[in-house]
Protein backbone atom coordinates (compact mmCIF):
# COMPACT_ATOMS: atom_id res chain seq x y z
CA UNK A 1 0.00 0.00 0.00
CA UNK A 2 1.29 3.43 -0.87
CA UNK A 3 0.29 6.48 1.15
CA UNK A 4 1.69 9.90 0.50
CA UNK A 5 2.85 11.63 3.68
CA UNK A 6 0.39 14.53 3.46
CA UNK A 7 -2.49 12.64 1.80
CA UNK A 8 -5.02 11.40 4.35
CA UNK A 9 -7.73 10.57 1.81
CA UNK A 10 -8.56 6.89 2.11
CA UNK A 11 -6.38 6.41 5.18
CA UNK A 12 -7.17 3.00 6.59
CA UNK A 13 -8.75 1.89 3.32
CA UNK A 14 -7.17 -1.04 1.46
CA UNK A 15 -5.53 0.18 -1.73
CA UNK A 16 -4.77 -1.53 -5.03
CA UNK A 17 -1.58 -0.26 -6.62
CA UNK A 18 -0.75 -0.06 -10.29
CA UNK A 19 1.39 -2.65 -12.03
CA UNK A 20 4.57 -0.73 -11.31
CA UNK A 21 3.53 0.24 -7.79
CA UNK A 22 2.75 3.71 -9.07
CA UNK A 23 0.74 6.41 -7.39
CA UNK A 24 -2.51 5.60 -9.19
CA UNK A 25 -3.82 3.68 -6.16
CA UNK A 26 -7.58 3.33 -5.87
CA UNK A 27 -9.66 2.03 -2.97
CA UNK A 28 -10.61 -1.63 -3.26
CA UNK A 29 -14.32 -2.34 -3.49
CA UNK A 30 -16.01 -3.49 -0.30
CA UNK A 31 -18.63 -6.27 -0.53
CA UNK A 32 -22.27 -5.17 -0.54
CA UNK A 33 -23.57 -4.48 2.94
CA UNK A 34 -20.12 -3.55 4.23
CA UNK A 35 -19.44 -7.01 5.69
CA UNK A 36 -16.07 -8.52 4.97
CA UNK A 37 -15.90 -12.12 3.80
CA UNK A 38 -13.31 -14.47 5.33
CA UNK A 39 -10.32 -15.30 3.14
CA UNK A 40 -10.63 -18.99 3.99
CA UNK A 41 -13.04 -21.26 5.80
CA UNK A 42 -11.44 -23.82 8.08
CA UNK A 43 -13.31 -26.80 9.47
CA UNK A 44 -12.91 -30.33 10.75
CA UNK A 45 -12.68 -33.26 8.37
CA UNK A 46 -15.39 -35.90 8.53
CA UNK A 47 -12.94 -38.32 10.21
CA UNK A 48 -12.15 -35.74 12.88
CA UNK A 49 -15.87 -35.14 13.49
CA UNK A 50 -16.46 -38.88 13.92
CA UNK A 51 -13.50 -39.22 16.29
CA UNK A 52 -14.65 -36.21 18.29
CA UNK A 53 -18.18 -37.61 18.57
CA UNK A 54 -17.01 -40.94 20.01
CA UNK A 55 -16.95 -40.95 23.79
CA UNK A 56 -13.65 -41.75 25.49
CA UNK A 57 -15.23 -44.87 27.00
CA UNK A 58 -15.65 -46.32 23.51
CA UNK A 59 -11.87 -46.17 23.08
CA UNK A 60 -11.04 -47.21 26.64
CA UNK A 61 -10.21 -50.77 25.57
CA UNK A 62 -7.47 -49.33 23.33
CA UNK A 63 -5.96 -47.25 26.16
CA UNK A 64 -3.91 -48.56 29.04
CA UNK A 65 -4.93 -45.91 31.54
CA UNK A 66 -2.48 -47.20 34.16
CA UNK A 67 0.38 -46.82 31.67
CA UNK A 68 -0.79 -43.32 30.75
CA UNK A 69 -0.87 -42.32 34.42
CA UNK A 70 2.59 -43.82 35.01
CA UNK A 71 4.05 -41.91 32.05
CA UNK A 72 2.45 -38.66 33.24
CA UNK A 73 3.90 -39.17 36.70
CA UNK A 74 7.38 -39.94 35.35
CA UNK A 75 7.26 -36.83 33.14
CA UNK A 76 6.21 -34.74 36.16
CA UNK A 77 9.03 -36.24 38.24
CA UNK A 78 11.58 -35.71 35.46
CA UNK A 79 12.43 -39.42 35.33
CA UNK A 80 10.83 -40.23 31.96
CA UNK A 81 13.44 -41.36 29.46
CA UNK A 82 13.01 -42.17 25.79
CA UNK A 83 14.77 -45.18 24.24
CA UNK A 84 15.61 -43.62 20.89
CA UNK A 85 17.00 -46.86 19.48
CA UNK A 86 13.71 -48.63 20.20
CA UNK A 87 11.66 -45.79 18.72
CA UNK A 88 13.78 -45.74 15.56
CA UNK A 89 13.58 -49.52 15.24
CA UNK A 90 9.79 -49.47 15.55
CA UNK A 91 9.47 -46.66 13.00
CA UNK A 92 11.64 -48.49 10.50
CA UNK A 93 9.85 -51.77 11.20
CA UNK A 94 6.49 -50.12 10.55
CA UNK A 95 7.78 -48.52 7.35
CA UNK A 96 9.16 -51.81 6.06
CA UNK A 97 5.90 -53.60 6.90
CA UNK A 98 3.90 -50.92 5.08
CA UNK A 99 6.10 -51.21 1.98
CA UNK A 100 5.81 -54.98 1.98
CA UNK A 101 2.04 -54.80 2.43
CA UNK A 102 1.79 -52.43 -0.54
CA UNK A 103 3.66 -54.83 -2.82
CA UNK A 104 1.62 -57.87 -1.82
Amino acid sequence: MIIKVNDVRGLGQPQATGLNGGSNAVPLQQPAGGKAEPAAVIGLSEAAKVAQAQPLAANADKLDLDLVQEIRQRIADGTFEIDYQKVAGNLLGNAVAAVRAGRG
